[in-house]
């Protein structure tokens, strides 16, 4: 049986992930119409953080440590030794976790005085009381993204990128079904679906689990060395998240709604970061590890190059759209039921920071797929804790200037400097890598997407944005003018990969393995 190439699995992915992203965002959608941009809004953001902080540094250790690993077992075609790891993190993610969550749960008020400390007693109330639910999708969470990277190394790349969006699905649903559903009725949905989530994870590979999981060894030499590299995977995975709870640390100091606008333009980032960095990083991880066990690196040059020209042709015109159209955009997305203009024109502002973090963001989840095959996992915590203090000093200074819009920048600053970082460290160990060819290449798409993104903001202007109805025609006549823009700029410019998009379907051929 054929299995994709890179480039399929990324396009593939990329179909998969925009419907989990979807998912997410039509769930804060709904946050956003039921309770608007509120005090009970800003309690669930608040209680949210922890859970998902936790989930995003533990699944990104799970991740950056064991796919690799099954992924070299697996081209060595050995199951039983694959299997044999994948029992070992099981038994050692559900005992962290359980431990984990047994602590917080006795220290909630505490730990959520602290990421919230410009919080009144009762949303501080509320806070604690939906924590308490959402602390247990942790585990559940967990245990579906470890088995999501065993799928991943399978390159069955469908049930994990699909898994996510019964998470948002639950949430949707209350709010779909409800008229006014209690926030609390919220969490426990999203608790139903991280149940969900897992049991998705774990049917396709029943069968071979059955036949080789033996019972979890925790002392086993190979397990302790993968948990010797996680650890350090901690610290570098919280670039992401920890920022997520920085900016909400300093968010809670600003005025009621400051929380959500931030939380809802870093949704609609997400969104694209989602579905083209996430997808291509995702598609390509398993085939750096395949190539570094068959000491061929310059396949892993190849690829890591092909991975980058991709995400820069594709991120710049988002990236220029979120730029330029953030107006509309955010009013076609959010400004429905309780979210007002006001909370609107918030966000967008957020939104045209966190437009430019796009780029970095994408290209940074490639790079540090390339450190975790090659278990440098310690240098990525040693980065990763310098982007938080970063980020925390970025805050303190642009909060005071701008208020929630420089929390935003910061995160652009703190993203473009772990790029470059990433990019200087890498390059010497990759010495086929040809830096200034990839520089040369992304030049004119920049151009491109700056152009057609100014002249965009030009055309979607003609048109009135007083209702949604109005937003969406001036949404929808900017993008498509972007996109015809880009794409005729780009072919003006000999963009490589805009003069072969005819050849769309040859790139998409499976090959042979």
């Amino acid at each position: 049986m054929s299995r994709p190439t890179w480039l399929q699995a990324s396009f593939l992915l990329m179909g998969l992930t925009l419907l989990s992203r979807l998912m997410g965002y039509f769930r804060d959608t709904m946050i956003a119409l039921r309770f608007g941009a509120s005090a009970t809004t800003d309690a669930y953001l608040i209680a949210f953080t922890l859970p998902s902080y936790l989930v995003g540094i533990i699944s990104g250790a799970i991740n950056a440590v064991l796919l690799p690993q099954v992924a070299r077992r697996l081209s060595a075609d050995d199951q039983a030794g694959a299997w044999r790891l994948v029992a070992g993190a099981v038994g050692w993610v559900s005992l962290a976790t359980l431990l984990l969550i047994g602590l917080l749960e006795l220290v909630a008020p505490l730990v959520l005085h602290l990421l919230a400390p410009g919080f009144k007693a009762a949303e501080l109330a509320l806070a604690v009381s939906l924590a308490r639910i959402l602390l247990l999708y942790v585990f559940f969470s967990s245990l579906a993204y470890l088995f999501g990277a065993v799928l991943n190394a399978h390159h069955r790349f469908v049930y994990a990128a699909l898994a996510p969006s019964l998470l948002s699905g639950a949430a949707v649903a209350v709010m779909v079904f409800m008229a006014h559903p209690p926030i609390h009725l919220v969490a426990l949905a999203l608790l139903i679906g991280s149940v969900l989530q897992l049991l998705l994870q774990v049917l396709p590979l029943l069968r071979s689990a059955l036949r080789y999981l033996a019972w979890p060894r925790l002392g086993d030499p190979e397990v302790r060395h993968m948990v010797r590299l996680s650890v350090p995977t901690f610290a570098s995975n919280s670039v992401g998240s920890g920022n997520v709870m920085i900016d909400r640390i300093f968010g809670s100091t600003l005025a009621t709604g400051s929380i959500a606008a931030l939380a809802f333009a870093d949704r609609v980032v997400q969104v694209p970061f989602g579905v083209f960095g996430a997808a291509v990083s995702t598609a390509l991880f398993p085939r750096f590890a395949e190539a570094l066990e068959s000491k061929q690196p310059g396949r892993l040059v190849q690829a890591f190059s092909g991975g980058v020209r991709l995400i820069v042709l594709i991120t710049f015109p988002v990236a220029a759209l979120m730029l330029f159209l953030a107006p509309p955009l955010i009013d076609v997305l959010f400004r429905h039921g309780a979210f007002s203009q006001q909370a609107a024109s918030l966000t967008a502002l957020c939104l045209r920071a966190y437009a430019l973090a796009l780029i970095p963001y994408s290209l940074n989840m490639v790079m540090m797929r390339v450190y975790y095959s090659l278990e440098k996992t310690a240098e990525l915590a040693l980065l990763g804790v310098g982007m938080l203090a970063l980020n925390a000093i970025g805050d303190a200074i642009l909060v005071r200037l701008m208020g929630a819009p420089g929390i935003a920048l910061a995160t652009v600053i703190v993203e473009g400097s772990f790029s470059w970082l990433l990019i200087s460290r890498l390059r010497p160990r990759l010495p086929g890598l040809d830096l200034r060819a990839l520089i040369r290449a992304a030049a004119p798409v920049a151009l491109a997407a700056l152009s057609a993104g100014a002249l965009a903001a030009v055309a979607s202007g003609l048109f009135p944005v007083a209702s949604t109805l109005q937003a969406a025609v001036s949404t929808a006549a900017g993008v498509g003018v972007l996109v015809l823009l880009f794409y005729g700029f780009c072919r003006g410019l000999r963009v490589p990969e805009a003069r072969r998009l005819g050849e769309l379907r040859a790139w998409l051929t499976p090959t042979k393995p």
